[in-house]
Formats: structure tokens, C-alpha cells, sequence
């Protein structure tokens, strides 16, 4: 099938084995229609769930397994008696993609996952919307999601493995199970522990992915490189780089979306600045720029913009102006 060609664009690249040709030919798919960004959305997602072993122990056949895949496919099309009529049940072509990137990532071992997957329910998901969601996984762990978050789990979570798929951020708090870690996949990164609790973050227009603990001790990794992380640490992982920054982030602000408030501890007015900019979208210019590295220690019990601007701006004796909703400027001003 036509499709079969572009799931295989997509699987290679999830490996980073395409090359520029064929990017060109998947970019050129995935924009032809929302249809084939969904399909690649799920099919990532079926990836990253089936990232539980650290390696492959055989090597992948791509065109081979797919027409495999397609026969198995074809068996497991269900067929239903319907006012004396035989219909055949249509399975959706996502569902066969996120079947064939199952197997094409794990083999055949996992011919009945496939069966549940394309016809039962396998994969559970839960998204947040414009609200933080709360939720109780299996094996007790706790997951806060942030506004317009999703988590992903299969349906057999706490049996064998405890592997979950986080887009968007989350707070986790882990029940220790050393027998079982629990392992989240967030884009080409992994992050895996026994028992502890932390925070994920994936940044799509900075495409970096932060990890910040609050308690014990955190593997966060990708194919080729892991950073440790103990309590009070935090890394960031840049998609551009493939790069891990040093451990030693300060993690005040990484859970302020459920704190509350932003804390800042001796930190630099610019990098204050760029705080205050990720978090509300917006662009501060500072017209003296000698106050850049102005110390800033304050605690503020808000997450209202306005408020947020009116503390940092009175901290350094700094006038306010706002050109528009986005845009703001800090002028004159001086080191107290």
C-alpha cells in the first residue's frame, strides 16, 4: 500500500536513519493533511511505549515486517452479522500504523498486544485540557498533568513493565517498585526511576525537554547519553543538540504551574527576564542594560502577569510600560 512507504519514512525516522531525500518526502506527507500528522502522532506514541528494552536483540527487517504486519492485520479484521447482512469492520488507519510501529519497534513477541491494540482499547490516555487533571495510575503513582498535557499508558501497565508516554508536562510522584522501574518516553528522551518524585517538562518552541527533581534519584537519558539526577537537580535536554545541560539548574521555578508562585533566589535580572518571558509568552525589552545583573530574591504568590511585572519591576526601582499585550519595557532604574 501506498501508506506502507510513508509509515516506513516515518519509522526510520525514529530511528535517525532517514535521509534528507526522504525527510523532504515524509515533511511533504505530513502536510498534505491533519490525517497524516495524526498518523504520525500516534505511531510515535506506540513507539515510545514499546521503548522498554534498551535494545533491540535482533535486527529489523522493515519491508518484510510491514507485509507481515499487513497479513496479521488482515486476520485480525473482525467481521460482524448485522440484520442477516455480513459487514466487515473497518479498522481505522491509525490503529494499523500504531499496530505496525509496535511491530516493527518490538518484533512479533507481541501478536496479542497487537490483537487488544487495533480492536480493545490496549493504549489508555488521558489529557487535561485547560485544566490540570489528577491521575491515580495502577500501581499507586500519582501524575499531575498541566494544562494541555496528555499521558499514554498500555492497558497491562504494572505487570511487566511500567512504561507511560508523557506529551505536554507533568508532576510525578512514584511508588517505589524496584523490581519494576518506571520508565516515561517523551520524544527521543527517556526518564527512568524506581521511586521518587519529579517533574517533566517538554518546551515544543524551544524543542527542549527539562527534567527537575524534587526527591530521590532520576535516570534521564536518551540512545546515547544519561545524566543523573538526585533531589534539587534539574537537566535540560535540547533536541537541536542532542545535549544534556549540567545538572545543577536551580529547580525554584519548575513546579510554579503547581506551586503557584515563582520563587527567585539571587538570581540575575536577565535571566529573571526570560523566566518571565517563557512563562507568559510575552517579550521584555530592558533599556538599561546595566541592570542586567541586578541580584533578584523574591518570592511572589502569583502567577498574574500583570502582578508578576509590577514585583519584578518595583524590586529594581524600574518604570513599566506596555507597548501592547505581548509586548513590555523595562526602563531606567538601579541596584538596590
Amino acid at each position: 500500500m501506498k501508506n506502507d512507504y510513508y509509515i516506513a519514512l516515518i519509522y526510520k525516522n525514529l530511528k535517525g536513519e532517514i535521509n534528507p531525500d526522504e525527510q523532504k518526502q515524509l515533511d511533504d506527507f505530513l502536510q498534505q493533511s491533519e490525517e497524516n500528522k495524526q498518523l504520525q502522532k500516534e505511531l510515535e506514541i506506540t513507539w515510545k511505549l514499546s521503548q522498554v528494552k534498551e535494545e533491540l536483540p535482533f535486527e529489523v527487517d522493515v519491508e518484510a515486517d510491514l507485509k507481515s504486519v499487513n497479513q496479521k492485520l488482515d486476520q485480525f479484521n473482525p467481521v460482524e452479522k448485522q440484520s442477516n447482512e455480513v459487514k466487515r469492520k473497518i479498522i481505522p488507519l491509525w490503529q494499523k500504523v500504531a499496530a505496525i510501529a509496535a511491530m516493527l519497534a518490538i518484533g512479533f513477541f507481541a501478536i496479542t498486544w497487537l490483537t487488544n491494540a487495533t480492536g480493545n482499547g490496549n493504549i489508555q490516555q488521558f489529557s487535561s485540557g485547560k485544566l490540570t487533571k489528577e491521575i491515580r495510575l495502577p500501581d499507586g503513582s500519582i501524575v499531575v498533568l498541566n494544562k494541555e498535557s496528555t499521558l499514554s499508558y498500555p492497558s497491562n501497565f504494572n505487570q511487566k513493565n511500567r512504561a507511560v508516554q508523557l506529551q505536554g508536562e507533568a508532576f510525578f510522584e512514584v511508588e517505589k517498585n524496584k523490581d519494576l522501574p518506571f520508565t516515561i518516553a517523551i520524544q527521543e528522551t527517556n526518564v527512568r526511576v524506581l521511586g521518587t518524585s519529579f517533574n517533566v517538562k517538554e518546551d515544543i518552541k524551544n524543542q527542549q525537554i527539562s527534567v527537575a527533581v524534587k526527591t530521590g534519584h532520576v535516570e534521564f537519558y536518551d540512545q546515547n547519553n544519561k545524566v543523573n539526577l538526585l533531589a534539587n537537580d534539574q537537566s535540560t535536554y535540547d533536541s537541536k543538540s542532542k545535549k544534556f545541560s549540567s545538572p545543577d539548574q536551580p529547580i525554584d521555578n519548575a513546579l510554579r504551574w503547581k506551586t503557584k508562585q515563582f520563587v527567585f533566589n539571587d538570581q540575575e535580572l536577565l535571566d529573571v527576564i526570560h523566566t518571565i518571558e517563557t512563562y507568559f509568552n510575552i517579550q521584555i525589552k530592558l533599556e538599561n542594560q546595566a541592570l542586567s545583573t541586578c541580584k533578584i530574591s523574591a518570592v511572589i504568590n502569583s502567577l498574574e502577569q500583570e502582578e508578576v511585572l509590577e514585583k519584578i519591576a518595583k524590586s529594581v526601582a524600574i518604570n513599566l510600560e506596555k507597548k501592547d499585550a505581548k509586548n513590555f519595557i523595562f526602563k531606567n532604574g538601579n541596584c538596590q
